[in-house]
């Protein structure tokens, strides 16, 4: 097993190569998706503050790049997308903010998987050494209802798994059967004629800077204050033009009301951000925008849709309402609820 390291993922042939051979190839991993996260942070609810992978910040003061892939006779085997963040005081190993994740070809006999992840742990035990870097996860989807080469080594060496849910979407049977399968009053706000409303799907033909000015507008409209810095919004927006996102907008007599980003892969479509006009907020802006974005999506050739994690009351008894009643929200356009894995490398008593 040859262990490399790759300068860059968007344009080494060999990780592109594995890219496409992986059969999951979730959206926040692209390479302009890792862009998006390395400008916004995003906490893991179901750990504790003082226990969470890192206190909020909007990015690292920067990421060193260590990008592996490792290669057998006949080609690449996995590799993950790594990089040190370099914080105020300390490192810590990451996927440009995001928990790492293994790409794999999973053709490839199970032997060489294994050596795959072993020579990656061992390299990244390495850069854990050489940088003095604190505790890091991965993050396991569970492709196939088993978990990865790499969560087992993680597990072997003494790491400790946590496990979410999160609602997606099986885009493989039809409209109507999908249709179907939603919640009631969802199907009849969807049927229901809105006088003056139209969608639109913004792609990498026809994005503008007015499109992300909108968004942001409605953003600090919405909130009130912006929740995302401008290098973050950006890079939404270089998302967009690579192709690698898109965006659904929905206008009520020509006014934008309601804006929704969603990142995207040959495989693999996530709801990463939406907002709707504050006097509209309850009036199913968000349910038309959602089933517009998975109509697309499938059309792209998606498998997967992804709306976000489900916070279940007795699993997080601590939250706001209002994370559950998102949930719920999402609960209602889901025909799949899935499990994931976070791995972290040390018991998370640990410091």
């Amino acid at each position: 097993m040859i262990l490399t390291e790759v300068d860059d993922l968007g344009a080494d042939k060999e990780w592109l190569r594995l890219w496409r051979a992986d059969d999951h190839q979730h959206a926040n991993y692209t390479v302009t998706s890792l862009a998006v996260g390395a400008a916004h942070y995003t906490r893991l609810y179901y750990l504790p503050a003082e226990r969470d992978v890192s206190e909020y910040r909007p990015c690292a003061e920067r990421f060193v790049p260590h990008h592996l892939l490792a290669s057998g006779p006949d080609g690449p085997v996995a590799g993950l997308a790594l990089t040190v963040e370099v914080l105020p005081g300390r490192h810590r190993l990451s996927a440009y903010g995001r928990p790492l994740m293994l790409v794999e070809d999973r053709t490839a006999p199970a032997r060489l998987r294994r050596q795959a992840a072993a020579a990656i742990h061992t390299r990244i035990q390495e850069l854990t050494e050489r940088y003095g870097a604190e505790r890091y996860h991965a993050r396991d989807y569970l492709v196939g209802g088993e978990i990865s080469p790499l969560t087992e080594v993680l597990l072997r060496h003494g790491g400790v798994s946590r496990h979410h849910f999160t609602q997606t979407v099986d885009l493989r049977p039809p409209a109507e059967e999908r249709f179907a399968e939603l919640r009631k009053n969802f199907r009849k706000i969807l049927r229901r004629d809105r006088g003056g409303f139209a969608l639109d799907v913004v792609t990498a033909r026809d994005v503008t800077r007015a499109h992300l000015d909108d968004f942001v507008r409605l953003h600090l409209e919405f909130f009130g204050k912006t929740l995302r810095t401008r290098a973050s919004w950006d890079s939404i927006l270089a998302s967009v033009r690579a192709d690698e996102g898109f965006m659904v907008i929905g206008r009520q007599d020509d006014r934008p009301v309601a804006m929704a980003y969603f990142a995207v892969s040959d495989r693999y479509c996530l709801y990463a951000s939406g907002v709707n006009d504050a006097d509209s907020y309850g009036s199913g802006l968000s349910h038309r925008v959602l089933w517009r974005a998975m109509e697309h999506a499938r059309a792209l050739g998606c498998v997967h849709f992804e709306l976000g994690e489900q916070l279940y009351p007795g699993m997080y008894p601590d939250l706001p309402e209002k994370f559950r009643a998102i949930g719920h929200f999402k609960a209602g356009f889901s025909n799949t609820t899935a499990a994931r894995l976070d791995v972290f490398s040390a018991p998370l008593e640990a410091p």
